[in-house]
């Protein structure tokens, strides 16, 4: 998370859309910043909540969070735990890794109650969500596509240009390991993506 009472934001950063590139640039104009480790950089919403009570709210602050697709969501986390490359200089097999899975099988386990632990990852539809699982209303949200536009709204709120490196990219992975042949969806899938479909993006 990063923020600045003095030029009025909050950016949180919702994992697999874009945020590696913000957190590069935004992060010298932020005055408050949360991280150190995962749990902590990608503070979701209402854990924002818990953390800062409405401090941001009574200075004016606007949140911004921004919001993948979640299938497109999920294949980037395929893809990037797909990449051995990654894990190269561990002893031991990464258990998280999905090279020995396909997509379809990816999404089958990301959909179970309990997925194995290549599926554990979020869709960044939850990250969104206030603790009771409503979407907040006072939020700014932005598509993944429209990030550009995003950087652009923050310039002009800081003073100063918000450019954009392309960080973090995921390994490439043969188009056909992501054929979903007709597969039925997850439920979980389909609720995200009806939530995301509610979102009154800028």
């Amino acid at each position: 998370m990063l923020a600045s009472p003095v030029h009025k934001f909050v950016f949180l950063m919702n994992p697999k859309t874009g945020t590696t590139s913000f957190n590069k640039t935004l992060a010298q104009h932020a005055h408050v910043k949360v991280g150190g480790n995962s749990s902590l950089k990608h503070l979701t919403y209402a854990q924002y909540r818990d953390m800062f009570g409405d401090y941001f709210d009574r200075i004016g602050a606007e949140v911004f969070i921004t919001v993948r697709r979640p299938l497109d969501v999920l294949e980037s986390w395929y893809r990037f735990r797909s990449d051995s490359t990654r894990y190269a200089h561990r002893e031991k097999k990464d258990l998280t890794s999905t090279a020995d899975m396909t997509f379809p099988e990816f999404i089958t386990a990301w959909g179970e109650p309990k997925p194995i632990r290549p599926a554990r990852v979020t869709s960044g539809i939850d990250f969104c969500l206030t603790a009771e699982g409503t979407l907040p209303p006072e939020v700014s949200f932005y598509r993944y596509e429209d990030i550009n536009r995003l950087a652009t709204h923050l310039s002009e709120k800081i003073g100063a240009e918000i450019t954009l490196p392309r960080l973090n990219v995921s390994a490439n992975v043969a188009s056909d390991s992501y054929d979903l042949g007709g597969m039925a969806l997850p439920e979980k899938l389909l609720a995200a993506q009806d939530i995301y479909d509610r979102i009154p993006f800028r």
